[in-house]
């Protein structure tokens, strides 16, 4: 069966979001895993006291940006999820994607609360979280719309 065109493009579009989020999910990953053995090699001794004390290195610096590369670990999880599903299907109007665009909404929610207050992207990020729960009614809509449709062919 022959795909309509713009779904080709959705399903592209989600390959190359699926792509770029796994890659970006991975460096995460991997900046947890070396921020964690960074912060236990800094633990405090004697001999780098000097180090720690002009503010290059920092065992809690070093627990907190792990904490935040893992989070970040987790949102780029559910954005690969969301973008496999998307690439994958015939419809962007089903209860699959909608169900994965609620997911990943919730997840961007998550991480705009728990990292914004303490950046400024919190202005950017709460706009970005409203846009998505918008999408998501949208797309709910259109599913309804779309079931009707196929009910009535």
């Amino acid at each position: 069966m022959n795909k309509n065109a713009n779904i080709q493009k959705i399903n592209k579009t989600g390959k190359l979001c699926r792509i770029f989020s796994k890659i970006i999910m991975i460096c995460c990953i991997v900046g947890a895993v070396l921020t964690a053995i960074a912060g236990i090699i800094s633990k405090v001794s004697p001999e780098n006291i000097g180090i720690i004390a002009s503010g290059e290195i920092s065992p809690l610096e070093s627990v907190t940006n792990c904490i935040v590369l893992a989070f970040s670990a987790v949102f780029y999880f559910f954005a690969v999820r969301f973008s496999k599903k998307i690439e994958t299907c015939d419809t962007p109007f089903s209860d699959d994607i909608i169900r994965e665009m609620k997911i990943f909404g919730i997840a961007y929610l998550i991480a705009v609360y728990v990292f914004g207050f303490t950046d400024s992207s919190f202005s950017a990020g709460v706009p970005s979280v409203l846009m998505i729960l918008l999408l998501v009614n949208s797309f709910a809509y259109g599913a309804e719309l779309q079931k009707e449709s196929d009910e009535t062919l």
